[in-house]
């Protein structure tokens, strides 16, 4: 997909968005995804201008991080943002590795507009390159529970999409 695009998403529980990303390059901070809530972003997703990736959820609230450098301009990388409604812990991914974990904003993305590509109306922090299989869970990959279905869902990525899982 190369135009950021909208669509609606209820989730009332925990969550988590995958997606295969190609940025063309790195400058600023640039939103994958955002859930937008009135003036409030409720969740998003960015890569910043250092190759990591940061989450932001409830407002503003938890900024879990990869470390610098995971993500370079012109390649392929599966990228994810998970909420853990039972836990209260935002995580990010990238390439099936785990960034970090930190407890989260007040509220999960609920009947929100996930917007693709951007993270407001506004044209602000617009992602530059090309974004593909965006996935949407029910389930919270850092869930201890649920590791054998965030495995069979990064391997399956990874494969059609040429990318080497580093966890």
């Amino acid at each position: 997909m190369e135009n950021p695009g909208q669509f609606w998403v209820e989730i009332n529980t925990s969550y988590s968005v995958i997606l295969a990303v190609q940025p063309d390059a790195l400058s600023g901070a640039r939103s994958l995804f955002g859930g937008v809530a009135g003036s409030g972003t409720w969740a998003r997703l960015d890569v910043n201008s250092n190759g990591a990736l940061a989450g932001y959820h409830g407002g503003g609230a938890g900024i879990p991080q990869t470390a610098a450098g995971r993500i370079s301009a012109g390649a392929t990388h599966l990228c994810a943002l998970s909420f853990d409604a039972a836990a209260n812990t935002l995580a990010v991914y990238a390439n099936g590795l785990i960034g970090s974990t930190v407890q989260s904003g007040p509220a999960a993305l609920t009947n929100r507009t996930l917007q693709l590509g951007n993270h407001a109306a506004s044209g602000f922090q617009q992602f530059d390159g090309k974004i593909g299989d965006v996935i949407v869970f029910d389930w919270a990959m850092q869930a201890a529970e649920n590791a054998l279905r965030r495995q069979i869902v990064h391997e399956a990525l990874a494969a059609k999409w040429g990318v080497t899982l580093l966890g």
